[in-house]
């Protein structure tokens, strides 16, 4: 049961962080767009800087060694691409979020089929916002539309919609497992009366 309560609390934790990152994309999608690339080509600036440095503090007898100077090079370009160009950049966020709410999709399926097959009430929701979740994910990942702020919203609340059906899915199986933890629990008891 400590493995089932660790599996509870993550899917719970990272239901808030849906919730929270959908939030925030939703009512501040513009500036949280062009924040999450600067973000990005900040990230990639320190790494290749990083690696600049240890090629400039390497020990010159192993200069030949590794390719430190060509991957901080390289870092460093993309890093400056992606701040002059942080619009084309953010065009990519939506498929990789896309990718993620397909995978929270895929995985509500998974427990859909398993609490079907168990014959477990709340089966059919299960299902419903997994074929929900596929479907926007889809779309994200097909990427049908201009604006990237009203984008950024749609994925501000696909990510919303995706949190709370996983906080609802994860109460459901709970449910269900509970009460089937407490029917064993009834079985054994009437075993050892016998």
């Amino acid at each position: 049961m400590s493995v089932f309560k660790e599996m509870k609390k993550n899917t719970i934790i990272s239901s808030l962080i849906y919730v929270v990152i959908g939030l925030i994309l939703t009512f501040f999608p513009g500036s949280t767009a062009r924040t999450i690339g600067y973000a990005f080509a900040t990230v990639i600036l320190i790494a290749g800087l990083g690696f600049l440095y240890r090629f400039a503090t390497k020990d010159i007898r192993y200069s030949f060694v590794g390719n430190e100077l060509v991957i901080g090079a390289v870092l460093v370009i993309a890093s400056i691409f992606v701040y002059v160009r942080v619009e084309s950049v953010i065009s990519i966020i939506p498929v990789l979020l896309g990718v993620v709410i397909v995978v929270s999709g895929i995985s509500k399926l998974q427990s859909a089929i398993g609490l079907h097959n168990n014959h477990y009430r709340g089966s059919t929701t299960v299902l419903v916002f997994a074929v929900l979740n596929l479907l926007f994910g889809v779309v994200l990942i097909i990427n049908p539309f201009e604006a990237v702020t009203t984008l950024i919203m749609l994925i501000g609340l696909g990510l919303i919609f995706s949190g709370v059906t996983d906080f609802v899915t994860t109460f459901l199986i709970t449910r269900n497992i509970m009460k089937m933890v407490d029917k064993d629990q009834i079985i054994e008891v009437e075993t050892r009366e016998l």
